[in-house]
Order: C-alpha cells, then sequence, then structure tokens
C-alpha cells in the first residue's frame, strides 16, 4: 500500500508541474510578443519562484521527498551573488529556485527549446549555457544590476559513480568581472532521485531525502584567473561530498 501510495503521488505530483509549467508558459509565450521590460522579467521571475515553492512544499508535505535546508551561519543570502552548487539530480533547480531570492538561472539550450518550460525560462531572463560571450555578458549585467545568478558549474548532472563532476570555470569569470560574492550551496540526498542517466517516470526510494546546505561565501581576488576560482570551490566540493 506504501508503494502503491507514493507511485500514485509520484504521477499526480508530475502531473501538477505540467500543469502549472502550461500555464504560464501560455502567459509568458503571449508576454514575448511584447516588448520586454526589467519590470516584466521580474514578475516572471517572482510567479516562477512562487509556482516552484508551492510544488516542492507538495513534495514534502506528501512525504516524497524531505527537503532540509541548511544555513548554519543564519541571516539571509548574499545578494547579488553568483550561486554555485553541485547537480546531483534533475530537481536541483527547481527547488533552489523556489527559495533564491531575485535570481536568474543558466540552463541547458534544451530548456530553452521545450515548449513547455522555455517560453518562461525566456521571459524570465534566464540565459542557455551554450551563449559563450553572450552568456557572460548577460550574467554580469545582471549581477550589475542588482540579480543573483544560479549557476552548475558541472554543466550536467553528477555521475552516480562521483561526489562531483570536472568544474567549468565560466561561473568564475563571471564572479570576477562582476565583482560579485560567491556563494557555494551543497547538495546532497537519494541518490536515486533523477540523477543522471536516469529518467523522470522511474520511481525512486520513497521518502528520498534532499538536503542543502549553504557553504562557505567568497568574493574573488581581482587578479585571480578563472581556473583558480574554479580550483577553490572544487577543493571545497571535494572535502564536503561524498561519491553516491
Amino acid at each position: 500500500m506504501t508503494r502503491l501510495y507514493f507511485r500514485i503521488v509520484f504521477v499526480l505530483s508530475w502531473a501538477l508541474f505540467a500543469a502549472g509549467a502550461a500555464a504560464l508558459g501560455l502567459i509568458c509565450g503571449a508576454l514575448l510578443l511584447l516588448p520586454r521590460t526589467p519590470r516584466t522579467a521580474r514578475c516572471v521571475r517572482g510567479s516562477i519562484r512562487g509556482l516552484l515553492r508551492i510544488w516542492t512544499a507538495w513534495l514534502h508535505r506528501t512525504g516524497l521527498i524531505r527537503i532540509e535546508w541548511q544555513n548554519p551561519a543564519g541571516g539571509p543570502l548574499p545578494h547579488p551573488a553568483v550561486y554555485v552548487a553541485n547537480h546531483p539530480g534533475m530537481l536541483d533547480a527547481t527547488i533552489l529556485l523556489s527559495r533564491l531570492p531575485e535570481t536568474v538561472c543558466i540552463v541547458k539550450p534544451a530548456v530553452m527549446r521545450n515548449p513547455l518550460l522555455g517560453p518562461a525560462a525566456r521571459a524570465a531572463g534566464y540565459t542557455a549555457g551554450d551563449g559563450g560571450v553572450d552568456t557572460l555578458k548577460a550574467a554580469i549585467d545582471g549581477l550589475h544590476g542588482g540579480q543573483a545568478v544560479l549557476i552548475f558549474p558541472e554543466g550536467t548532472r553528477t555521475a552516480l559513480s562521483c561526489a562531483f563532476g570536472p568544474l567549468k570555470p565560466g561561473f568564475a569569470l563571471i564572479a570576477r568581472r562582476a565583482a560579485a560574492p560567491i556563494q557555494v550551496l551543497l547538495i546532497e540526498g537519494s541518490r536515486d532521485l533523477l540523477p543522471r542517466g536516469g529518467v523522470w517516470w522511474k520511481l525512486p526510494h520513497f521518502p528520498a531525502s534532499y538536503r542543502i546546505k549553504v557553504d562557505t561565501c567568497f568574493t574573488p581576488a581581482a587578479d585571480a584567473s578563472a581556473e583558480e576560482i574554479a580550483a577553490v570551490i572544487a577543493t571545497r566540493f571535494a572535502s564536503q561530498l561524498t561519491p553516491g
């Protein structure tokens, strides 16, 4: 009976997600026909955050995923800032964006092409990770404008055999050029929760656990190279994360 309950709630959860994404996508599709303004983008980001907060609260209250947010230092997160996190599962961006304040996300190009998610991502001012110089410029301009930026420096979900994958230094270049602090977020939990190589409809072991720890925060030195900054983050990941 417990297995049946989790299966039903799991399917219902994705149905709710799809319904919310479709409704927001229709609205944002219409908004994209109008001139884009910073105010419109802020409203869309607020709507995304609100809908994701409702959905993640549903996941927590139904017992599917026990979500825990740990902030040992207490107090608000730095803002604007470059938020960097490891990437063990498909739900990472969803759960983080439900809590992070006024944040744009650098996403996979496939998200921008997705008919369900793409309109809202574009209207919110998110950028694709394959944009090169344009992606860097958009992120830096956003930081100067008071936004935070969420980046998964691995570029893809972590392989199950690893604690984290190789880090791409683009996030470090953004933080250094914008003179913005880097806030490290550490994600740990059930490794069968939509991992790399998995599919969204395969039922993980429930109840699953999901923990986000607010870790170290620092502002890179102006003369530090992007590779040196990325190495600092990699060292922190290595000291705090364990392989699956």
